[in-house]
């Protein structure tokens, strides 16, 4: 409420002349979701304005067919590997894995030679020529950061201006990923804010489709860093629904229509709108009460959620609950023995920890974290980058080492050669954390006391996936690449959703 109580009669302004300007929607549509791109062009053309899309919408009608192909293989060798019954998260991720290896290399992929006998070569072929296509016109485009860039300076040219902004993707709060290569982590929004500030600055609405967007931490640095002057800015604060799911496009309606008609409302009243009219009106919206996806919204600094959890909640029980529950997810990524696996990658503790982690209190509001918010903020990111790659420990296993196969094979060698007895298994997407984690300690247990230059160069090739480090507690603002990543022991953010590496290094 500050920024109005200091700025209102430039804010109403502001507003005033937005609400009725012939400019531009613009889409991050980082999963090509046709139906969410409908929904922004129904709001666009209500407003007299046009959606631009990046990456270029013409990709949809790649993308969607990949994608099919995709989802009724996985769900085909499913349904045959279970035998009927619900599949495992073992079955799963082995069938994942195989559409990474066959998207990549075709009928040169045997990783797995029952799931290529129940394909078949015509349909691993069908399915590789369309991920290959896919990876291609991405390539020719160029990563996101660099296509908004390229579209701010296209508007501005134009003399246009971004009305609204819509962010679809996949998310862990601040980093965005599609179901391909696209991505665009925090590092680079903050870059891209410096280098094009009109995309910041201009937006009257903002919507995030992707998970955890509006945990009370992430939902704060969305709006003071990134968009401050946005009259509404509108997301969900644990898990969202499905690009599939017609509650995702009915938010885009949904919120938008509303925050345009308030818009206009606060223009005539010359004044911010009362929070409680706020509340009532967003909490009749069906699409944001949801229990299983529930929403919030920031209109003009008043927060309203769908389901009030979390923001209520006293910030110290929040980071008691935190600390209680880090003791035993620890286990998961103990730098010791691990004591087990984690229990899925889609429900249980570890995905109940992730939730809680992403929805304590920044520790600056924290009494007990007051003085010293700064490492307790550290230990929240370090925390989060280690369990999301748990989460997805079998797309980063299989990532890494197809990434690295020819330093994977070398080492082996290496470590043959010095006598090693015990060697790392193949981290094909079936290797469990417990067995990596012991087999890792085991060969460096041999190698202190044969040889400390192997030990190190064993330690700098197999440290990201041992430590599971991300880029974001490596990069202090810089824009890295995957070499960069890696370079400095930390695992890509590209490598933790759907997307994968497609070609080997």
């Amino acid at each position: 409420m500050g920024f109005l109580r200091l700025f209102p009669a430039a804010f109403l302004l502001f507003f005033a002349q937005a609400a009725t300007a012939q400019d531009v929607i613009l889409m991050v549509n980082m999963n090509y979701s046709s139906e969410e791109l409908k929904a922004a062009e129904e709001m666009a053309a209500a407003r007299g304005q046009r959606v631009e899309m990046v990456p270029p919408r013409d990709l949809i009608s790649t993308a969607e067919p990949m994608f099919l192909k995709r989802y009724t293989l996985e769900a085909e060798l499913l349904r045959q590997l279970s035998g009927g019954q619900p599949p495992t998260e073992q079955m799963r991720s082995r069938v994942k894995v195989a559409m990474a290896g066959i998207s990549r290399v075709g009928n040169a992929w045997n990783g797995d030679p029952q799931i290529v006998g129940m394909m078949g070569s015509s349909r691993i072929s069908d399915l590789h020529q369309s991920a290959q296509r896919m990876y291609q016109a991405e390539q020719r485009n160029g990563d996101i950061y660099d296509q908004l860039k390229r579209k701010a300076i296209e508007l501005k040219g134009k003399g246009e201006k971004v009305d609204s902004i819509i962010f679809s993707s996949h998310a862990d709060g601040s980093n965005l990923t599609g179901e391909t290569t696209n991505r665009l982590s925090s590092n680079e929004l903050t870059r891209l804010k410096q280098e094009q500030p009109s995309l910041f600055d201009s937006p009257r609405h903002v919507l995030l489709l992707g998970c955890y967007n509006m945990t009370k931490p992430n939902h704060r640095s969305w709006r003071n860093d990134l968009f401050p002057k946005a009259s509404m800015i509108a997301g969900f604060g644990i898990k969202a629904p499905s690009r599939f799911d017609q509650k995702s496009s009915n938010f885009i309606r949904q919120t938008m229509g509303t925050a345009d008609r308030l818009d206009r409302e606060m223009v005539l009243a010359g004044k911010p709108l009362d929070p409680q009219y706020l509340d009532g009106i967003f909490k009749s919206l069906n699409t944001f009460t949801t229990a299983k996806h529930p929403g919030v919204i920031d209109y003009c600094y008043s927060v309203t959620e769908g389901q009030p959890e979390t923001f209520t909640r006293n910030c110290d029980v929040q980071w008691r609950d935190l600390y209680e529950k880090k003791g035993k997810m620890q286990a998961y990524w103990s730098l010791t023995e691990p004591r087990e696996d984690p229990p899925t990658v889609s429900g249980g503790d570890l995905r109940n920890f992730y939730n809680t982690l992403q929805a304590a209190c920044p520790a600056e509001e924290t009494p007990s974290e007051r003085n010293d918010a700064r490492a307790a903020e550290r230990m929240r990111v370090t925390m989060r980058e280690n369990v999301i790659r748990l989460i997805f420990w079998w797309n980063v296993q299989s990532n890494f080492s197809t990434h690295r196969q020819g330093e994977i094979e070398a080492m082996s060698w290496r470590l043959r050669s010095a006598g090693v007895r015990a060697s790392i298994p193949s981290l094909d997407g079936s290797t469990s954390r417990v067995e990596f984690v012991k087999s890792y300690n085991a060969v460096e247990r041999e190698l202190r006391g044969k040889s400390p230059t192997l030990l190190a160069d064993f330690q700098q090739l197999y440290g990201p996936v041992f430590f599971l480090r991300g880029e974001d507690t490596v990069a202090n603002g810089e824009k890295l690449s995957v070499e960069q990543t890696l370079a400095r022991n930390a695992i890509p953010f590209n490598w933790i959703e759907g997307s994968t590496v497609l070609k080997h290094r």
